[in-house]
């Protein structure tokens, strides 16, 4: 009787899941354009520093995702990430969204930032570019 009733309902499961949950379920992630930075004049060696983004909506199906940061000799690369769950979007124009994030500094050298803004005419990347001295704690 177990193995009938078992075998009932991994055979109900497996007819109630559908591999096509329809375009509802269909999740992609956008880079989006930053417009703005707010950030400190100076950076505190040792310290985490905030750094605050306004950055372009596309859609009003994309949603704040994650900040992406990576970096190459003294450059510091960031980028706005959104996901977009769906087809049926309405197009934004100029709607803008902020986030704030923390970096933690870790050299004694200016740090030298690119903020992802976007593609220009020939497909190239284009960035807002900040370069912040570093300063040592007062002890």
């Amino acid at each position: 009787m177990k193995k009938i009733i078992l075998s009932l309902v991994l055979v109900l499961s497996l007819v109630s899941c559908s591999l096509d949950d329809g375009e509802e379920s269909k999740v992609t992630y956008d880079k989006m354009p930053i417009v703005s930075v707010e950030a400190p004049d100076t950076l505190m060696f040792g310290k985490q520093e905030t750094f605050k983004i306004s950055f372009l909506k596309k859609t009003d199906c994309h949603q704040f995702y994650d900040i992406a940061y990576s970096f190459s000799e003294n450059k510091h690369y960031i980028t706005a990430i959104a996901f977009k769950r769906g087809e049926q979007c309405e197009v934004l124009e100029g709607e803008t969204q902020e986030e704030s994030f923390k970096i933690s500094i870790q050299n004694r050298e200016a740090y030298s930032f690119r903020f992802w803004s976007g593609v220009n005419e020939e497909g190239e990347d284009t960035f807002i570019e900040k370069e912040i001295p570093v300063v040592s704690m007062q002890q």
